[in-house]
């Protein structure tokens, strides 16, 4: 686990340290979201050689006027999955996922990595690392 890759991936530089909606930027809607939708969708085709269904898009956001966080439609009760594009190269960053355990509390995992969040505050941190058998 590297810790500046960890510490750049859950500072609030492209995802604030909360699941409530209001403090993830400007909604874009119908019109403002069209753009950035054909520009993700095109650099998802040409670099990653997948389409983007945009039927489990619930909600986009421009956050500080530099990324784009797409919220899909919860698979289950309490579970979030959000995409950060860059608003200016449409790349992807990241995906984070979120499972809400209470009102102020969550977990938020980000590829091996999961903190969970109480407040605004970081209260516990858990890396997951396969070790080989042991023989």
């Amino acid at each position: 686990m590297k810790i500046k890759e960890t510490k750049d991936n859950f500072n609030t530089k492209f995802l604030p340290l909360t699941t409530n909606e209001n403090n993830f930027g400007k909604l874009l809607i119908k019109g403002d979201c069209l753009p950035y939708i054909d520009k993700i969708k095109n650099q998802r085709e040409t670099v990653y050689k997948d389409k983007m269904n945009t039927e489990y898009i619930n909600t986009m956001y421009l956050y500080k006027n530099t990324y784009v966080i797409i919220n899909k439609k919860k698979t289950k009760e309490n579970y979030f999955i959000r995409e950060i594009y860059s608003a200016n190269t449409d790349a992807l960053f990241k995906t984070v996922s979120s499972t809400v355990l209470n009102k102020n509390t969550f977990i938020r995992k980000i590829g091996k990595v999961s903190l969970t969040i109480s407040n605004y505050k970081v209260i516990n941190v858990e890396a997951l690392k396969k070790l080989s058998t042991i023989k």
